[in-house]
């Protein structure tokens, strides 16, 4: 739990980061403030018990209760406003941070596969950390926080009840590990799936004129269906696995609360407790582990919740090329590859080619599909290196350019065109800048 609470913590800044210590530590001053309610039930009962109801006990009684609720109202507030910074500017700034990553990456990067891959981690996967993850951390965290000022609470009432309480959460810390190792089974395919969907989707989408035009509606269509189908059924699985295990989360909690409850009967009937202390403690038995259930129920989202930053940090830790170059304006425009050649993975697609393209000409390359055409002139450009050899603009090796400065001298129509909505003159000004 501690692990994927960590993990998310180093994937936020560190304005955010600090944002959610700060959240987190007024966690705990709500949970002091939580706690107030024992000794203001402590002391209604004593002078019930002690038939010594006055108005100071009257005004202790709602004193406490009044700093506990407003004190709570007050924190919550803060934190929450910290929590839903931190957290939508997280997830905003890793958007941004993966699309300036993505600049830099070779264009092989890019297939349907990858476009799927990107689009639902930057879409679905950082929605749901942005909406769940800062909940689901900020209230495991207070939740325990929680549990643990009021066992201590305990302790200073009676220790045997606290020494119980401890006992409780223990039990509790070890059926969480065996809810997170059953969430994890199911987590990485959840994810999977959603991927793996959001790719067929965008692939079906940008080629529904082919797919028309070739008659092959049935095909894609089947591939679809299945893809959505195995988002169902992971979305089931992930319920399946996650519901059974905090249901024995939840019982643990209630039961730990009725041998609080059993416990303090037992003390009193055998005259080793009081009977205010006891009744206080009949009161409280369910309030040592309320925070800590509703922490449980957001445990079994950790792992998800892990699966998708380490999503996003695959991106990020793909390898960038080599773009630090020079900001060079070159004397002409003259092109020229060098005994290039060039091979996706093991299969060559370029073998040793030599090409002149000379300023102010105009070429044409011919040849059949799958024959290199559009490799040459993404070489040209640097959208991937050259295995061998060297391609050179104006005299110049393509590496030696920066890529800002490297592409000033390029302009594209490529096979796969978008048009934002609008006039011609508004698509030029977005191309232009």
């Amino acid at each position: 739990m501690l692990e994927m609470v960590r993990k998310f913590f180093n994937f936020c800044s560190k304005e955010d980061r600090d944002k959610f210590y700060k959240a987190v530590a007024l966690g705990v001053v709500d949970a002091l403030f939580g706690a107030m309610k024992i000794p203001a039930a402590f002391f209604a009962i004593k002078a019930v018990v002690e038939k010594n109801v006055n108005t100071n006990t009257f005004l202790v009684v709602i004193g406490f209760m009044l700093i506990s609720t407003i004190g709570k109202m007050v924190v919550n507030r803060f934190s929450q406003m910290l929590q839903t910074e931190a957290g939508y500017n997280t997830c905003c700034g890793k958007r941004i941070e993966i699309g300036q990553h993505l600049r830099y990456l070779p264009m092989g990067y890019f297939n349907d596969t990858s476009l799927g891959h990107i689009t639902s981690v930057t879409t679905n996967t950082l929605e749901q950390t942005g909406d769940i993850a800062t909940r689901a951390i900020i209230m495991v965290l207070q939740g325990s926080i929680t549990t643990v000022v009021i066992g201590i609470g305990m302790f200073i009432f009676d220790v045997r009840i606290g020494i119980i309480s401890v006992l409780g959460i223990i039990v509790f810390f070890f059926v969480n590990k065996w809810t997170n190792k059953s969430v994890a089974m199911v987590a990485g395919e959840k994810l999977e799936a959603d991927r793996d969907m959001v790719g067929v989707i965008l692939e079906f989408i940008q080629g529904i004129a082919e797919i028309r035009n070739y008659n092959i509606i049935s095909q894609n269509s089947t591939r679809l269906s299945k893809a959505i189908e195995r988002k169902t059924k992971a979305d089931i699985s992930a319920e399946i696995a996650a519901i059974p295990a905090v249901g024995v989360q939840n019982l643990i909690c209630k039961l730990m609360g009725v041998c609080i409850a059993g416990a303090s009967l037992a003390f009193y009937l055998n005259g080793t407790m009081e009977l205010t202390y006891a009744i206080t403690m009949l009161m409280c038995s369910f309030m040592v582990f309320e925070s800590l259930d509703s922490a449980g129920v957001y445990t079994a989202l950790l792992k998800v919740i892990g699966k998708g930053v380490d999503l996003a940090n695959e991106i990020l830790d793909i390898k960038q090329m080599d773009t630090n170059g020079e900001a060079i304006k070159p004397l002409n425009k003259d092109i020229h590859l060098d005994h290039v050649s060039f091979a996706y993975d093991n299969m060559t697609i370029i073998d040793d080619v030599t090409l002149d393209i000379k300023e102010n000409t105009t070429t044409a390359i011919v040849g059949p599909s799958g024959g290199g055409k559009t490799t040459i002139t993404s070489l040209i450009a640097r959208f991937w290196d050259v295995k061998s050899g060297k391609v050179t603009l104006g005299g110049r090796d393509v590496k030696d350019y920066s890529f800002d400065s490297l592409m000033e001298n390029f302009s594209f129509v490529f096979q796969r065109v978008y048009l934002f909505r609008g006039y011609y003159c508004k698509q030029h000004q977005i191309w232009k800048a």
